[in-house]
């Protein structure tokens, strides 16, 4: 058998709509990484075909084209540059800052204040990420709620002065080089998709993993090349999920494994039903593009789609998103892989039908009687399901409604803003007052 290749540079996994030009790519089949020169997306197909070249320093590297959205295919960003070497006269790094000649210090600034007492401070490494991401809006919201709970908490990134240009302006985030980790009272949270890097910044402090997608808990691993995951070592104070396939899958990956499972909220102000649906298929190319495709061909084959808006959903804020929802018939849900499946959750809390793939995490919301689950990769499936729906609607309109508002309530009350509250602040606060904590026996 041949020999896979070695871990690329110390980094982070990223998905394919976020690769950007610097990154290493592993095309499907391929034994040596590549690094991407330039993305081409079209989002009427939902593809990703990129330029990549060797990752060498030859006149005229080898280069070639790829699909970063077929299954195998893995993108990596390292931490830090590896195009070219550094430069004979770099500016100096950045320095922490500093909260004199303020009057009014953010609270940034309350974070990196002098420390008094042992009060700990509790540290979210996150990924630099643009696009609208859902597992970066909930670091985001998690370190806001307890901000305002009266935690010490920030977001803390890799670049100096990125910030998740959807958050709200109010909460704390900083850079790795502007904070140095206290081991003996702070907290660093992980996300799962750091993987074998996990630890590597604040590498004496106790550590929290929160792991969205058990899926991606082995993405960035080497089967013949191991590196031991720090699930189960002593700085591993708590492993948290989000969804009850989560916490199996981890409890069987990881034996011995306890995992707390917390609410994923949707947020209820923004994702409400309505009764003026327009007759609209919804779908989000960035999970499950090609499976849309074959769905969507086959209607359309079929006469089916006939007066129906089809409506692409990539890159957009959560407001625009829950517009879109609000007013769609039918939403299709058709990655094979979800941790949790927030949007499909979202689309039922907006009204819709969903049709397609639970995923896994999504089994315990997309029920009968409440959406359409549909066993993966059957797309025949999908399609007669939607053309199901389609054709009740001129007819039934009332009872295709009523059922969109039972998924609504069910989804909206399970999944509160206000349940993920209580359980991030229940959370840290049996965290912080246990015994192995305080040192009590």
């Amino acid at each position: 058998m041949d020999e896979l290749p070695k871990s690329p540079l110390p980094g982070v996994p990223v998905e394919f709509p976020w690769a950007r030009p610097g990154d290493l790519v592993l095309p499907r089949g391929a034994t040596t990484w590549w690094r991407l020169i330039e993305v081409r997306h079209d989002p009427r197909f939902g593809t990703w075909l990129a330029v990549i070249e060797q990752p060498d320093r030859s006149p005229s590297p080898d280069r070639m084209t790829c699909a970063l959205h077929e299954p195998g295919c893995l993108v990596w960003r390292p931490f830090s540059p590896t195009t070219e070497p550094p430069a004979p006269c770099q500016p100096e790094p950045p320095t922490p800052r500093t909260i004199r000649d303020r009057e009014h210090p953010s609270p940034e600034d309350r974070l990196l204040r002098s420390r008094t007492g042992v009060e700990p401070r509790i540290w979210y490494v996150c990924p630099d990420v643009e696009p609208p991401v859902g597992g970066v809006q909930v670091i985001y919201r998690h370190v806001g709620e307890l901000t305002r709970s009266g935690y010490r908490a920030a977001v803390v990134h890799e670049r100096p002065g990125f910030r998740y240009p959807w958050a709200p302006s109010e909460t704390p985030a900083l850079s790795r080089g502007e904070v140095e980790p206290d081991p003996a009272h702070d907290v660093v949270v992980w996300p799962e998709v750091y993987g074998p890097a996990i630890g590597t910044w604040g590498p004496g402090c106790r550590r929290v993993i929160l792991n969205q997608n058990a899926f991606y808990t082995f993405g960035s691993c080497n089967f013949f090349d191991p590196q031991p995951l720090p699930y189960q070592d002593a700085r591993t104070i708590a492993v948290v999920t989000v969804s009850e396939h989560n916490r199996r899958w981890l409890e069987y990956a990881f034996p011995g494994l306890r995992v707390r499972r917390i609410t994923v909220a949707i947020d209820d102000r923004l994702f409400t039903p309505s009764s003026q649906k327009v007759t609209r298929i919804c779908y989000m190319p960035r999970k499950g593009a090609d499976g849309a495709n074959q769905v969507l061909h086959i209607l359309r084959q079929r006469g089916a789609l006939e007066g129906v808006e089809v409506a692409p959903i990539d890159g957009r804020p959560s407001a625009e998103v829950a517009a879109i929802m609000r007013e769609s018939l039918i939403f299709l849900a058709l990655s094979p892989q979800e941790g949790f499946g927030l949007p499909a959750a979202e689309a039922m809390a907006s009204g819709c039908i969903v049709v397609g793939y639970d995923g896994g995490g999504g089994a315990e919301f997309m029920r009968r009687g409440l959406a359409y689950p549909v066993p993966v990769g059957d797309v025949i499936a999908v399609a007669a399901r939607v053309e199901q729906v389609l054709a009740e609607w001129p007819r039934r309109p009332d009872r295709v409604l009523a059922m969109g508002q039972r998924a609504s309530r069910f989804v909206r009350e399970r999944y509160s803003l206000q349940r993920e509250r209580d359980d991030v602040l229940g959370l840290w606060h049996q965290l912080l007052t246990s015994p192995s904590w305080t040192g009590s026996s």
